[in-house]
């Protein structure tokens, strides 16, 4: 990749989605995981490294985030350079992503559903390997609003400052201020900036893969396969967890035979105390 190709870092962090491998479920350790990366990062900018409140921020994603993964944050902060995406690279101006999908689902009608796949899958794991590109999720109770895909994009220069980009981090809205995912249609996608453009997408009743092809196509992102070392990984994981299920089928079976043994003996004991009495 030539030097006019390299992807800036953006000039600010928003957090939206939580970054999410498939890998691993516990959505909640990976939201905090990569909130308080933010944090500390937004905290050693403002205030330096020595300011020891920063510290709080530092140990919690330490203990919350799998090393890899900060590993890999920290790579792509030292070297202003997104590393290849699991599903896709994002071109280099892409600044944010918002999406207004419905938030429930009328009976019988399954078509409303469809995109729920692309919000469930794809857009986690697009997170998850650009971790730095704000995606937020509004959503709506009103079946009848339109589900809209937004993605900006920033007009600049291959030659950008990385001086003004560390100084636009750290002027940035307080982190409560800033737009986030919601589920009462609180922040609906903002207006482009003048140095901005935005392309949208229709998702309501369409499929996730026609969703995913025509992001691609709209965007530039570059389709990319798992490396052998990756695909290895998430054979072993799949593996992992075709045992897991095995082993669970067996422990409720020993309990549910455990259960069903000392039913059995309180009805036993039931009867032999009902004997005993009737034969007093």
């Amino acid at each position: 990749m030539s030097d006019d190709e390299r992807e800036t870092k953006p000039f600010k962090f928003v957090t939206g989605l939580p970054g999410v491998d498939a890998r691993f479920p516990n959505q909640n350790q990976t939201k905090h995981c990569w909130q308080n990366y933010v944090d500390y990062h937004k905290c050693i900018n403002a205030k330096g490294e020595d300011f020891a409140p920063c510290r709080q921020f530092f140990l919690a994603y330490r203990s919350l985030c799998p090393s890899g993964w900060y590993q890999r944050w920290d790579d792509q902060r030292g070297s202003y350079k997104y590393p290849h995406a699991f599903i896709a690279s994002q071109p280099p101006a892409t600044q944010a992503i918002s999406g207004l999908t419905n938030n429930t689902t009328e009976a019988g009608n399954f078509p409303v559903k469809l995109d729920a796949k692309f919000w469930k899958i794809c857009l986690p794991r697009l997170k998850y390997w650009n971790p730095a590109v704000p995606m937020l999720v509004n959503r709506t109770e009103d079946q009848s609003s339109p589900a809209t895909m937004s993605i900006y994009f920033r007009q600049t220069s291959s030659s950008s400052d990385p001086a003004s980009t560390i100084e636009a981090v750290r002027n940035m809205l307080p982190l409560a201020q800033q737009p986030h995912s919601s589920t009462t249609n609180e922040h609906p996608a903002p207006p482009p900036e003048e140095d901005e453009r935005v392309v949208t997408i229709d998702m309501k009743n369409v499929h996730s893969d026609t969703i995913l092809t025509e992001f691609l196509a709209k965007t530039g992102a570059t389709v990319i396969n798992p490396t052998p070392d990756e695909q290895v990984e998430m054979r072993q994981v799949e593996e992992r967890a075709e045992r897991a299920a095995i082993d669970r089928a067996i422990v409720k079976k020993f309990i549910d035979d455990k259960r069903r043994e000392e039913r059995m003996t309180a009805l036993a004991k039931q009867e032999a105390e009902a004997i005993k009495a009737a034969n007093q």
